[in-house]
């Protein structure tokens, strides 16, 4: 299996920071990967992947190995970062977003879909900010997602509504197809919402390809950040819709369309973090480079060129 180098950067960078105590001191990112059961050929790829955001300063040896240690950036983001963990107004939100698109996938991979949501916390959707959501947390998002009317499934006096068989429902396909996944924006999407006196404009997408729906209230443009997120939401649209034709494995394909689902998330929040879109547009590209060379995945890498642009002004 493919190393998911964005899920294990993140997590190598949380493992820096707590080392660190506040000292610039390289550690041995051998140590890290020894606990988290990974391979020592993937000291590399995670080291470099930090190394070039500027979020740790890595050096390598000749025989493969690596030390790191964290930069002053790499402290900011994992405060941010910690602290959009512990939101609820980011975390829950996600985690609906990601149990609609899992679920989305299971359904229409062929059979008869999941027997329950036993798996989700063990895929790449159950994942968040380098760390995976609760069994408790899944369970409560379930039942809200039933009691919203986004899925069904068999009840059980044992289980909460949803949990075994679970199905999208008309709804529930439409969240995902129209809104890649986010509730919020399903449940007003015939309601002009406006922020911050003014100072912060919101957008919608129309459809899996990226259409952004411009009204009186919405504007390409998140003003609070100073970013023209117009590129990055119809970037992740693109990729959203052209996963299936990259010609990428099975379990880069799954990651790069959760990746482009948090990112539309992310895209649409405000303010938008552009560490974080930045991240994620950079882990979808170089999946994307890594693949089979076709039309497609040259009309995604001239689209993330165009978003990455977009997010550093």
């Amino acid at each position: 299996m493919a190393l998911d180098v964005e899920y294990y950067g993140l997590r190598l960078l949380d493992w820096l920071y707590d080392q660190s105590s506040g000292f610039t001191q390289f550690f041995e990112i051998g140590d890290f990967v020894s606990a988290e059961g990974l391979s020592g050929h993937d000291i590399y790829p995670l080291g470099k992947y930090l190394d070039d955001r500027g979020l740790i300063q890595a050096r390598f040896t000749l025989g493969g190995g690596g030390s790191a240690f964290i930069t002053g950036e790499g402290i900011a983001f994992v405060q941010q970062m910690r602290s959009e963990r512990k939101d609820p107004a980011v975390r829950r939100p996600r985690l609906r977003g990601q149990l609609l698109r899992w679920l989305y996938h299971k359904q229409y991979q062929g059979g008869d879909g999941p027997a329950s949501w036993e798996g989700f916390t063990a895929s790449e959707y159950g994942r968040f900010m380098g760390q995976r959501f609760t069994n408790a947390e899944v369970e409560n998002e379930v039942q809200y997602l039933s009691d919203r009317g986004f899925i069904e499934g068999v009840e059980v006096a044992e289980a909460v509504s949803g949990w075994i068989h679970p199905r999208l429902t008309a709804n529930g396909q439409d969240c995902v197809v129209e809104y890649g996944g986010s509730v919020s924006d399903y449940m007003n999407r015939t309601a002009a919402a406006v922020g911050g006196g003014g100072n912060v404009t919101n957008i919608s997408i129309s459809d899996s390809s990226g259409n952004i729906v411009v009204g009186d209230n919405n504007y390409v443009h998140n003003v609070a950040s100073g970013i023209d997120v117009s590129q990055v939401l119809r970037f992740a649209g693109l990729v959203r819709q052209v996963v299936t034709t990259l010609q990428l494995p099975p379990e880069d394909e799954a990651i790069v369309d959760a990746q482009a689902a948090e990112l539309h998330d992310a895209a649409s929040e405000a303010p938008a973090d552009k560490g974080r879109l930045r991240l994620l547009v950079d882990a979808i590209i170089e999946r994307v480079t890594n693949a089979t060379a076709t039309v497609a995945g040259e009309m995604v890498l001239a689209a993330g060129q165009e978003a990455a642009k977009a997010i550093s002004g």
